[in-house]
């Protein structure tokens, strides 16, 4: 059977996102060989994925010239969104307007490459009535947290509940990263459970297979103290930057400690609240914003950390506490429904809302190296627990399954 792989528009500003799509395409390229199957990439252009052609079972397919769907907001959207009175009514015209349903043009392409089966690795989607596929979902927080601008404004929340009640409920699976994601697949989109395959999201190669020694002397180059906290997140409402702030405002008047922090990401549109944030506190000299960095310096910021403080809204999977684990960086996270489940004991869970919360577990790892380390030691256990490897070849089971399925037409 001949799988097309979907993954078009991977973009390294993106993220986890990015992380996460090209780990998994990686370990595809090094796994194809186990698998019967043979696997297509479909992507923009061949520039950067000359290297996948190498494995046997691989080859490139490159997709006709077009923008594909995908759950977030065109930069037009909002102006456009704006105009309309009646939004539910306007939606499917303008959704048209903004990202054109190229369904007959990939449908036509899709025919050429002899696909059986199509895997859409992140959240882009394009409809192709002709073809199964196996849907992958990271988050419905459009559902579960509709008041954050990101998923709500300019037409946003239509826009996404729109794509995933089409994009699921076709799907011939749903790969999800944990039980609870799966819960609430069923509960709000009522696929049936024996559809949705749970693969937890895998601990980033780059991390797990850095080298030992730093390979950026980040003090140096970024001119950031010592026993800094760190935070790798975008500039979005819900990563929840200025609780975290807070938090530091109340160690810093509560204790007298005075904990430096340091956040990388990209501008999403809430930069400039946090950085007001900072000045109103008065933590400008404790809080260093140094936007968006490489891997190499990514991994020197998380071995020189005191600590992860990964305080989002945002769940049940979480990529940046999977790689502090693999870095030896010990995480407070927050306990958002599904964090117990991806990591398990080897976090300190802090309630998101509260600033207090926060401040009381960054003060507790200062004040008990011994709970650090044990912390340190617990998460190079979970680290190790799944692999991009491990998450590809449960796809090449999901393929099988499905291959006794579609072995019964033409």
């Amino acid at each position: 059977m001949r799988v097309g792989v979907y993954c078009s528009q991977i973009r390294i500003k993106a993220g986890g996102g990015y992380t996460f799509q090209t780990e998994v395409l990686k370990s595809l390229a090094v796994l194809a060989g186990e698998s019967r199957h043979q696997f297509t990439l479909l992507v923009n252009s061949s520039a950067g994925f000359e290297e996948f052609t190498q494995a046997g079972n691989i080859d490139l397919g490159i997709l006709p010239a077009f923008n594909p769907s995908r759950p977030r907001q065109d930069k037009n959207w909002q102006k456009i969104i704006k105009k309309k009175l009646n939004i539910e009514n306007s939606v499917k015209k303008i959704r048209a307007r903004v990202l054109p349903n190229h369904t007959e043009e990939l449908s036509a392409f899709i025919k050429t490459q002899d696909i059986h089966l199509l895997w859409f690795v992140g959240p882009t989607f394009e409809e192709v009535p002709d073809v199964s596929y196996i849907a992958t979902v990271w988050d419905l927080q459009h559902r579960l947290q509709p008041f954050f601008p990101e998923v709500s404004s300019g037409g946003e929340w239509d826009f996404r509940e729109e794509f995933f009640a089409k994009y699921l409920r076709r799907a011939s699976f749903v790969i999800t990263g944990s039980n609870t994601g799966k819960s609430e697949i069923e509960q709000f989109y009522q696929i049936p459970s024996e559809r949705i395959k749970t693969l937890p999201h895998p601990t980033p190669g780059f991390a797990l297979n850095a080298s030992v020694s730093d390979a950026v002397d980040i003090f140096e180059k970024f001119s950031i103290p010592h026993d800094y906290l760190f935070y790798p997140a975008q500039f979005w409402a819900h990563k929840n930057h200025v609780n975290l702030l807070l938090a530091l405002s109340a160690l810093k008047n509560r204790n007298g400690l005075i904990v430096p922090v340091v956040f990388v990401g990209s501008d999403q549109g809430n930069l400039a609240h946090i950085r007001e944030t900072i000045e109103q506190l008065g933590l400008s000299e404790q809080v260093k914003i140094l936007g968006f960095v490489s891997h190499d310096e990514l991994i020197a910021l998380y071995r020189n950390a005191f600590a992860l403080g990964y305080v989002t809204f945002f769940g049940p999977d979480n990529l940046p506490p999977l790689e502090a684990f693999a870095l030896g960086c010990p995480v407070i996270a927050s306990d958002v429904s599904g964090a117990r489940e991806q990591l398990d004991d080897a976090a300190l869970f802090v309630n998101p809302t509260n600033p207090e919360e926060i401040a009381d577990a960054i003060l507790s790892l200062y004040n008990d190296p011994k709970l650090r380390d044990d912390l340190i030691e617990r998460g190079g256990v979970i680290a190790l627990r799944w692999t991009n490897r491990d998450f590809v070849r449960g796809v090449f089971e999901i393929v099988d399954e499905f291959e006794n399925i579609r072995r019964c037409w033409a």
